[in-house]
């Protein structure tokens, strides 16, 4: 357990906020990089990766903060402090989803884009997180004898118990593998988001058994977190399999391809179907002193075809 990784002078580096701080670099550099290939402004992904952060940083301090209101009843002072980390996922969530739905509708993207670019990454950042947990000594499981239980110096008695952060570390790679292995096969905007609610909605149900709680707001033999996630888990999941079937038949990466970034035509797409499909964007055809002149239609042609469109020298070319 290492709270604090290192001082430089009067500069303390904590181990949980430099894990926030990697996770968050992570999800935009994802962004950066695979936000043109599917028709998303690569600028406009940065803007929005940090408005999802920040609404979600929140989101998740102030879910934390109701969770946990006795704590903090009388001591308002530290509802600000960080340091010892007190963030709860499904606010921190549902602040995201609200910053990138509210960003791309101001920006007139499609705000099941903007959340497929936005939430594959996150379950990644999640894992990273999870580290920064560990190191922390923070959401620790349950007593146990197995030969990899940790011992937390903190923690009261001194014994080995679960080591949850790592076991949720694991699944959250596994999950985003999974998303990043459908990236190109997606069937329609918001497929990976909406399996990336439900994937983790099963992960953190499962690791919740072994997790120490000290408080559940619902009566019952479920903790406050898997009440949520089994609520997560029925929206989601369900959303996903009525569009899956919907949209069985449709294959995204097909007209990802045709996406260029700055209205590049798509490869082995011709000048003319460029223009077609972006007319004022495309190049029209002009006449620059290596095009023949054209030459004048005779009488029968014309009447042969009274409504071929006539290409001249300014004009791009429409079907």
């Amino acid at each position: 357990m290492h709270p604090i990784l290192f001082k430089i002078g009067s500069l303390t580096v904590y181990s949980y906020g430099l894990m926030m701080v990697i996770a968050y670099f992570a999800t935009m550099i994802f962004i950066y990089y695979n936000a043109d290939k599917i028709g998303f402004p690569g600028d406009h992904g940065v803007d929005v990766s940090i408005f999802a952060f920040l609404a979600g940083l929140v989101g998740a301090r102030v879910m934390f903060v109701m969770i946990n209101s006795a704590k903090y009843k009388d001591h308002w002072d530290l509802i600000l402090n960080l340091k010892q980390g007190g963030l709860a996922w499904h606010g921190g969530l549902i602040g995201g989803i609200l910053a990138v739905i509210v960003y791309c509708k101001i920006k007139k993207h499609s705000p099941a884009l903007g959340l497929d670019l936005t939430l594959t990454p996150l379950i990644m950042s999640l894992g990273i997180g999870r580290i920064g947990c560990f190191l922390n000594g923070c959401c620790h499981g349950v007593f146990t004898d197995l030969p990899w239980g940790v011992v937390f110096p903190h923690n009261r008695p001194h014994v080995p118990v679960h080591p949850t952060q790592i076991y949720e570390m694991v699944l959250d790679f596994i999950a985003f593998f999974i998303l990043y292995s459908r990236w190109n096969k997606r069937k329609y905007n918001g497929e990976l988001a909406l399996m990336m609610i439900w994937l983790y909605a099963i992960i953190r149900f499962v690791v919740e058994f072994f997790r120490f709680n000290t408080k559940n707001l619902i009566q019952g033999e479920f903790s406050t977190a898997q009440w949520g996630s089994i609520a997560m888990f029925i929206l989601a999941f369900g959303a996903w399999f009525y569009y899956n079937n919907k949209y069985k038949n449709i294959d995204m990466s097909k007209k990802e391809n045709e996406i260029q970034p700055h209205g590049e035509p798509a490869a082995g797409a011709s000048p003319e179907e460029s223009a077609t499909e972006n007319p004022g964007e495309g190049t029209p055809m002009q006449d620059d002193g290596d095009t023949p002149e054209p030459q004048p239609e005779k009488e029968s042609e014309k009447s042969e075809s009274p409504h071929e469109n006539k290409i001249s020298g300014e004009t791009p070319l429409e079907e």
